[in-house]
């Protein structure tokens, strides 16, 4: 609780103290694979060790609970297959002086100097993006059809290994990025809870109300865009 609490707000998103060095130093004297995982309630910038090529994988696993230790395990040694997205943006640790905290503008705008906030209108390099996440095979997603207020796509296991996938399906505009338009925005998801290796289904989701009953959607300048796990 030095690091961040309910009345205590971090500074920095960077890894705190003498952790980095100590993850260093650990993964540059390991013998074997080196496993880091992250347990932290939001963002903290990792990209030293997602680039480095002493560490081999990156568990986020937020705050897990009582059962947190078996979970990681399962995922660790592949009991279970992991099917996590993250749930927002792993900035670098220079978006905190790059941002202004007291202006709550969601859009860049170049007379505040803001660079814009969360995965629909932030523009520059982040260590992960909002939907991130992976598992021990391969999936693809195809193309996203409506019809009667709901979203349709088929996710097939391309890998050699069983597992589930979260469907991330969103609505990306014509004019993307420009003059305060969203660079993209998720309206539905889906989830296949387990395909064999090979075997694909079809996922029917329903459209966000708040997309569906917009002006966006009665406009439809843009398009629907899948994106499965694996894909950054």
């Amino acid at each position: 609780q030095s690091q961040e609490s309910e009345g205590h707000d971090r500074s920095s998103i960077a890894i705190p103290g003498e952790q980095s060095d100590c993850i260093t130093q650990v993964a540059a004297a390991a013998k074997g694979p080196v496993i880091l995982v992250i347990l932290s309630g939001g963002c903290v910038d990792i990209s030293a060790f997602r680039d480095s090529d002493n560490v081999d994988a990156i568990i986020w696993a937020g705050y897990p609970g009582m059962y947190g230790g078996q979970a990681i395990a399962d995922v660790i040694i592949g009991r279970f297959n992991p099917t996590g997205r993250i749930t927002q943006t792993f900035y670098l640790s220079s978006y905190t002086d790059d941002i202004k905290m007291d202006d709550m503008n969601m859009r860049p705008n170049s007379a505040t100097s803001s660079v814009g906030r969360g995965y629909r209108y932030y523009p520059g390099k982040v260590v992960y993006p909002f939907g991130s996440g992976m598992s021990y095979t391969t999936f693809e997603c195809g193309d996203v059809t409506e019809s009667n207020g709901k979203l349709m796509t088929t996710v097939k296991n391309t890998g050699s290994v069983d597992g589930g996938a979260a469907v991330l399906v969103y609505f990306v505009p014509n004019k993307a990025g420009e003059n305060g338009v969203e660079l993209k925005r998720l309206v539905g998801f889906g989830r296949a809870d387990m395909l064999k290796a090979g075997g694909s289904q079809q996922l029917s989701m329903d459209i966000y109300p708040e997309f569906l009953n917009g002006q966006e959607h009665k406009d439809m300048d843009g398009k629907y865009m899948s994106s499965c796990p694996g894909a950054m």
